[in-house]
C-alpha cells in the first residue's frame, strides 16, 4: 500500500490524502473541498485492512486541518459511486466511525452519495433509529454541496461566508475564474460565442473552461436559425481550444426547440460527436424527454451522455474526471433487501414501515390507471379527431414514475400537430402556385400565339407526317396569294406545294428531323427587284429528347441587305477619302516645308553676313514666324502618322534617344540657361515604336523648356527612365511656371493652350495623350504654379522573349 500527500494549486490551506491498496482494486481519496468541508471518496472493494487505513487516513487529515487552520468542527462528503458494496463488519466499521464523530462534534452534517437503493435503504433505517445522526442521502455532489452550503450559510455571519460555488449571471461573460465545488476555475467567453435574439426570445452563452470543458447555457426557444448558429459557435470553441473538451449544456431555461431546431442539433451532435470526452446535460421535464426519446432512438450517440441536476455538478464531475482517471464502470450487481438489519429493530417500527409502503403501492396503483386514461384519450386524438389539437397532459411531480411518458406524449402530439399543419400549408401553397404557374402558363401562351399571328415573319410547323402543326396569318395570306389554297392545322404541306418544290426543301426538313438547326439563304426576284429570305428549320423535342416535328421561320432581311451593301458603299468611299486626305496632309506639309526649309536657310547664311542691327532683327521675327510654322507642321505630319501608321516594334536605346531630343532642342531659345538631368536604369531590353517615342519625348520636353521660369537660376529639366520586363517608367520633371490647377484637366486637348505668354500650336499634349493611348500606355500630369510640372507615363515592353 502507498500514501501520497498533495497540497492543490489553488490554496496551500487544502488538502489531499490518497490511499490505494497494493493491486490498485481499492482507492481511497480524503480532500479539503472547503475549509471546513470534508469528502471521502471511496472507489472498489475494500478489504478490512483497507477499511482500518481509510478510516486512519481520515484522522490524520483532521488532524492536519487542525494543526493549520485551527478548524476543530466539519461537514463530511462520502462519494460511494464508485464504491462496491464491503461486508457488513467493515460497514460497521465506517458506520461507528461516522456516529463517534457526530458525538465528539467533529462532524456536525454528514451527505451519502451512492447510486444504489440498498445503500439509502440502510442510510434511511439507520437515521430512523438513531436520532443524533445529522446525514442525508444525495446523487450527487452537487446536492450535497448545496445542502451543506445552507447549513454554513445558518450558521456563519453572511460577511464571512464565501460561497462554494459562483452564482450565474451575467457578469460570466466577462470574469475571468469561477468557483466551482470551491475551486476556482479559468473562465472564457468571446463576443461571437454569444446569441440573443432581437425579440429576446432566446439567448445563448457559451464558455471555455481551463481550455478543457465547454460550457453552454441557454433560454428561451430555439428555432432553426440559432441551432444552425450555435452549432459555428461550438465549432470556433473547438477550434479555440484546439483539442477534446468535456461538454456540459445547462438546458434548464431552454422552454422550446422546433421541430427543425431538433433535427438541426441532431446533425449538428453527431457531426461533432468525436469531439467531446463526456457530456453532462441540465435539464427540464421537456428538454430531458427530448433526450431520452432521442438516447431510445440512437443509444449508442450518447454512450457517454449523463444527466446531472445542475451546471455545477457536471463541472465537478469533468475536474473529478481528470484528477482520478478514467471513469470507473463498475457493472453494481443486484443486491439482496439488508434483512439482516431488520432483526435489530421493534416490531412496532417494522409494522409502521410496511405500513408506509403498503400506502405507496396503492397509490401508485390508482395513479397508474388515471395516467394511463389521459394517454390514450390524448394518442386516440391525434388518429381519430379531425379537429385536433395538442392537449397538454399537465404533470408537475418529476418523482412521479410517468413524467417523463407524459412529457414525451406531449412533444409527440405536439410534432404531430405541427406536421399537419405543414401539410396543410404545403398543399395550400402548392395549391396557389399551381394555379398561379397555370395563370402565367396561359398568359405566355396567349401573348406567344398573339406574337406568332401577328408578327410579318411567316412561321409554320410540321410533325414527322408533315401535318401543319401552327400556322400564322402572314404564312396562310402567303400560301393563298401564291398558291391559292386557305390552310389550317392538319393540312399536309405535300398536298399544298408542288412535288418540285416539297422535294426541293426536303432535306432541309431531313437535317432538322436529325437534330440539326439548318439555316439558309434565299433570293427572289419580286416585281424586278431582288428580295431575300432568311429560312430557319428549328427541331421541336420533347422533354425525354424525342424530335417530334420542325418549327420553320421566314423572314424577310431584304432590308437589312440592302442597308449592309450600303455600309459596304459607304466604308469603300470612306477609305477612299481617307486615302486621299492622307495623300493630302503629306502633299501640303512637304510642299509647305520645302520653301521654309529654304528660307530658313537664307536667313542663317544672310546672319553671317556684315548686316545692320535693324536687318538682323527682321530676320529674327522671321526665323520665329517660320519655326512656328514649321512646328505646326510637324505637329500635323506626326498626328497624321500616329493616326494612320501601324506600331513597329523597334529595339529602343533611351539614353541614345534622350540625348538626340536634347540636341534637337538646343536651339531652343530658353534651352541657354536649363540644367539637363538624365537618370536612365535600363536593365531590361525594352522594344516599342521608336518613331512615337521620339514624338513623345519632344512634345513633352519642348514645353518643359519653353516653359522654364527665366527669373531662377537653377532651371532644370529632369528626365527619369526605369526599364522592367513588362513596361518602362518615364518621368519628366521640370522647375518652370507651373500649370494653374484648374487648367490641369483640359491640357490634353486639342488646340487647348493654357500659357498664353508663349506662342504654341495647341496639338503638342494632344498629340502625346493620343501616341500614348496608341501605344496602350497611360499619361499622368502633376504641377504647382511657380513649382513646377511632372509627367509620369508608363509604357508597354513589346518584347516577345
Amino acid at each position: 500500500m502507498s500514501e501520497l500527500e498533495t497540497i492543490t494549486p489553488e490554496s496551500k490551506t487544502k488538502h489531499k490524502l490518497t490511499y490505494s491498496s497494493l493491486g490498485h482494486d481499492y482507492i481511497s481519496i480524503i480532500e479539503q473541498l472547503h475549509d471546513q468541508v470534508i469528502q471521502v471518496s471511496l472507489k472498489g472493494k475494500p478489504s478490512l485492512t483497507d477499511t482500518e487505513h481509510t478510516l486512519n487516513l481520515y484522522d490524520k487529515m483532521i488532524e492536519r486541518i487542525r494543526r493549520a487552520q485551527g478548524i476543530t468542527m466539519f461537514y463530511l462528503i462520502v462519494d460511494l459511486n464508485q464504491f462496491e458494496n464491503p461486508k457488513a463488519n467493515y460497514r460497521r466499521l465506517i458506520i461507528h466511525k461516522i456516529t463517534e464523530e457526530i458525538e465528539k462534534g467533529v462532524i456536525r452534517y454528514t451527505c451519502i452519495l451512492s447510486p444504489e437503493r440498498v445503500t439509502k435503504a440502510r442510510m434511511k433505517i439507520l437515521s430512523l433509529f438513531n436520532k443524533n445522526l445529522k446525514i442525508s442521502y444525495h446523487h450527487n455532489q452537487f446536492n450535497a454541496l448545496e445542502r451543506i452550503e445552507k447549513e454554513i450559510a445558518h450558521i456563519q455571519s453572511p460577511a464571512l461566508y464565501t460561497p462554494l460555488n459562483t452564482p450565474y449571471d451575467k457578469s460570466w461573460r466577462k470574469r475571468k475564474y469561477i468557483q466551482v465545488n470551491g475551486r476556482p476555475l479559468r473562465i472564457e467567453n468571446h463576443p461571437d460565442w454569444n446569441i440573443k435574439a432581437p425579440d429576446r426570445s432566446y439567448e445563448l452563452n457559451v464558455f471555455l473552461i481551463d481550455n478543457n470543458i465547454i460550457l453552454i447555457k441557454d433560454s428561451g426557444h430555439l428555432s432553426e436559425e440559432y441551432a444552425v448558429q450555435s452549432g459555428e459557435i461550438f465549432q470556433k470553441v473547438l477550434e479555440k481550444a484546439g483539442r477534446k473538451l468535456y461538454f456540459v449544456a445547462d438546458l434548464s431555461d431552454l422552454r422550446s426547440a422546433t421541430r427543425r431546431a431538433r433535427k438541426a442539433i441532431k446533425v449538428i451532435g453527431e457531426a461533432l460527436y468525436d469531439n467531446w470526452i463526456h457530456h453532462y446535460y441540465v435539464f427540464t421535464g421537456f428538454t430531458k424527454t427530448l433526450f431520452l426519446i432521442y438516447k431510445s432512438i440512437q443509444p449508442q450517440k450518447l454512450n457517454n451522455a449523463t444527466i446531472v441536476d445542475s451546471m455545477y455538478e457536471g463541472l465537478g464531475n469533468c475536474i473529478s474526471d481528470q484528477e482520478f482517471g478514467s471513469r470507473l464502470s463498475l457493472e453494481l450487481e443486484e443486491e439482496n433487501y439488508p434483512y439482516e438489519q431488520l432483526n435489530q429493530y421493534s416490531k412496532e417500527a417494522l409494522i409502521k414501515l410496511i405500513q408506509k409502503q403498503q400506502g405507496e403501492i396503492n397509490f401508485l396503483k390508482r395513479n397508474q390507471s388515471k395516467r394511463t386514461k389521459e394517454i390514450f384519450e390524448a394518442l386516440s386524438s391525434i388518429s381519430w379527431d379531425e379537429t385536433f389539437q395538442p392537449k397538454k397532459l399537465k404533470i408537475d411531480d418529476p418523482e412521479d414514475v410517468f413524467y417523463d411518458l407524459f412529457n414525451a406524449v406531449t412533444i409527440l402530439q405536439q410534432d404531430a400537430f405541427n406536421i399537419v399543419e405543414e401539410q396543410k400549408n404545403l398543399n395550400k401553397t402548392l395549391e396557389e402556385k399551381v394555379l398561379e404557374r397555370t395563370q402565367e402558363i396561359r398568359l405566355k401562351e396567349a401573348n406567344l400565339s398573339s406574337l406568332i399571328e401577328n408578327t410579318t415573319d411567316r412561321i409554320f410547323s410540321v410533325d414527322r407526317d408533315f401535318r401543319l402543326l401552327v400556322v400564322n396569318r402572314a404564312y396562310r395570306q402567303y400560301l393563298f396569294e401564291n398558291y391559292g389554297k386557305e390552310v389550317t392545322s392538319g393540312h399536309r404541306i405535300a398536298d399544298i406545294f408542288p412535288n418540285k418544290i416539297f422535294e426541293y426543301w426536303m432535306p432541309f426538313y431531313a437535317r432538322a428531323f436529325n437534330g440539326e438547326i439548318v439555316k439558309k439563304l434565299e433570293t427572289r426576284k419580286v416585281m424586278g427587284h431582288d428580295k431575300y429570305y432568311e429560312l430557319s428549320f428549328y427541331p421541336i423535342r420533347k422533354e425525354n429528347e424525342e424530335i417530334t416535328g420542325v418549327s420553320v421561320f421566314i423572314k424577310d432581311i431584304s432590308e437589312q441587305q440592302a442597308q449592309k451593301q450600303r455600309l459596304l458603299l459607304q466604308n469603300e468611299e470612306l477609305k477612299k477619302v481617307n486615302s486621299e486626305l492622307d495623300k493630302f496632309v503629306y502633299s501640303a506639309s512637304h510642299d509647305l516645308r520645302a520653301p521654309l526649309s529654304s528660307v530658313l536657310g537664307l536667313i542663317q547664311i544672310s546672319k553671317t553676313e556684315n548686316q545692320n542691327e535693324q536687318i538682323n532683327g527682321y530676320m529674327d521675327l522671321m526665323e520665329k514666324s517660320i519655326s512656328r510654322l514649321d512646328h505646326f507642321i510637324r505637329d500635323i505630319i506626326d498626328y497624321s502618322r500616329n493616326t494612320r501608321l501601324e506600331i513597329k516594334k523597334d529595339i529602343i536605346q533611351f539614353e541614345k534617344l534622350v540625348g538626340e531630343i536634347f540636341d534637337e532642342l538646343h536651339f531652343l531659345e530658353e534651352s541657354k540657361n536649363i540644367d539637363r538631368l538624365v537618370e536612365i536604369d535600363q536593365q531590361w531590353s525594352f522594344v516599342n515604336d521608336h518613331r512615337r517615342l521620339n514624338v513623345i519625348f519632344r512634345n513633352v520636353l519642348s514645353n518643359a523648356i519653353r516653359y522654364s521660369n527665366p527669373f531662377r537660376n537653377d532651371s532644370f529639366v529632369k528626365v527619369a527612365i526605369t526599364t522592367r520586363k513588362h513596361e518602362v517608367s518615364i518621368i519628366i520633371q521640370d522647375n518652370g511656371y507651373g500649370i494653374p490647377t484648374e487648367h490641369l484637366e483640359k491640357i490634353f486637348d486639342m488646340f487647348y493652350r493654357a500659357n498664353t505668354h508663349k506662342q504654341g500650336s495647341g496639338l503638342g499634349l494632344y498629340i502625346v495623350k493620343d501616341t500614348v493611348n496608341k501605344l496602350n500606355g497611360n499619361i499622368s500630369v502633376s504641377s504647382q504654379v511657380n513649382e513646377g510640372t511632372t509627367f509620369c507615363i508608363t509604357l508597354p515592353n513589346l518584347s516577345t522573349e
